[in-house]
C-alpha cells in the first residue's frame, strides 16, 4: 500500500514537474474570473465588494436567546418592517454548539423599542432590555478608516516589492511575487463577495496577514529557485515545496479550530479570511508563481 501511494506521488510529482507551463491556466482563469466578479458588482451596486457596517456605518443590535429563528427570514421580516440593508447572522455557543444569540446590523436606526416592538409583533417573543446590546457606527468616521485602511494595504504592497526587488535584483521575479500576493487578495475579496459575506474592520486586518503570509511562501520558492546552487532545479523546488506544506497544514489547522470552536464573530471572520487566504496563496504560489522563476532561471542557464 505504502508504494502504491509513493508510486502514484511520484507520478503527480513528475507531471507538476513537467507540464508546469499548463497548470499556470489554473490560477490564470481563476484570476480572471475572480476579476470579473468583482467588475460585476461594481456595475450593479456601485461597490467592488459589500461592506460591514464597521466599514460603511450604521447600527447593530446583539440579541441573548436560545429562541430559533430563520436568519434569512428574519432579515427579510426586518426589511419589510422598513429596516434598511439588514443583515442577520447566528451566533452559536462553541461548547454546546447551540444557538446562542443573533447579531442584526442594518443602516436603518435600531433601538430598543423598535426592535421588542418588532418580536413582539412578529414572534410574540417579549425580548428583556438585559439581552440587548447596541451599537453604532459613524458613517463619516467608518469611511474615514476605510480609506485609511486601504492607504495601508497599498503601502503594504509598495514596501513588500521594495524589499523583493531588493533581494532579487530581478524585475520578472520581484513582479510576480507582488503579482501572486495581488491575486490572493482579489480571489478572497470576490470569494467573500460570492458568498454573501460583508467585508469588516476584521477582515481587513485578515488580509494584511495574508500579504505577509503569501509573501512570505513566494520568497522561500524564489529563494530556493534563484538563490540556492546546493542541488538540481527539481530538488530545489520539491525542498521548498514540502517546507509549505508543514507551514500551510500547521496554519490551516490553526486556523480552522478558530473558525469551528470561536463563537465570537470577529475571530470567525479572520479565521475564514485567512483559511481562504492559505487555499488561493498554494494555487497562485505552486501553480503562478512558480513559472515565472523557472523561467527567469532556465534562462540563466
Amino acid at each position: 500500500m505504502k508504494r502504491r501511494v509513493t508510486h502514484v506521488l511520484d507520478r503527480v510529482w513528475e507531471f507538476y514537474f513537467r507540464e508546469y507551463k499548463k497548470l499556470f491556466l489554473i490560477p490564470l482563469m481563476l484570476l480572471v474570473f475572480f476579476s470579473a466578479s468583482l467588475a460585476y458588482s461594481k456595475i450593479t451596486t456601485g461597490e467592488f465588494f459589500q461592506k460591514g457596517v464597521s466599514l460603511k456605518g450604521g447600527y447593530s443590535v446583539t440579541i441573548e436567546t436560545s429562541y430559533q429563528f430563520d436568519a434569512d427570514l428574519l432579515a427579510k421580516q426586518l426589511t419589510q418592517a422598513g429596516f434598511f440593508d439588514v443583515d442577520v447572522r447566528t451566533l452559536n455557543d462553541a461548547f454546546t454548539s447551540g444557538i446562542s444569540g443573533y447579531d442584526i446590523t442594518s443602516e436603518s436606526e435600531l433601538t430598543a423599542e423598535t426592535i421588542k416592538t418588532f418580536f413582539q409583533n412578529t414572534y410574540d417573543l417579549a425580548l428583556d432590555d438585559a439581552h440587548l446590546s447596541f451599537g453604532f457606527q459613524s458613517a463619516t468616521i467608518a469611511t474615514t478608516f476605510f480609506r485609511q485602511a486601504s492607504v495601508a494595504l497599498i503601502i503594504a504592497f509598495v514596501l513588500m516589492g521594495a524589499v523583493v526587488f531588493y533581494y532579487f535584483r530581478q524585475p520578472v521575479s520581484s513582479f510576480s511575487i507582488i503579482f501572486s500576493t495581488l491575486s490572493d487578495i482579489i480571489a478572497v475579496l470576490a470569494t467573500l463577495n460570492l458568498l454573501g459575506i460583508k467585508l469588516s474592520v476584521a477582515s481587513l486586518g485578515a488580509l494584511l496577514i495574508i500579504i505577509g503570509y503569501s509573501a512570505d511562501s513566494d520568497v522561500l520558492l524564489a529563494t530556493n529557485i534563484l538563490k540556492r546552487k546546493d542541488a538540481p532545479l527539481k530538488d530545489r523546488i520539491k525542498r521548498a515545496i514540502k517546507t509549505e506544506i508543514v507551514m500551510d497544514v500547521a496554519a490551516l489547522s490553526v486556523y480552522a479550530i478558530m473558525f469551528v470552536f470561536s463563537n465570537v464573530q470577529m475571530i470567525r471572520e479572520i479565521a475564514l479570511v485567512l483559511l481562504l487566504g492559505i487555499v488561493y496563496d498554494v494555487i497562485n504560489t505552486w501553480l503562478g508563481n512558480v513559472v515565472f522563476q523557472r523561467v527567469v532561471e532556465e534562462g540563466r542557464q
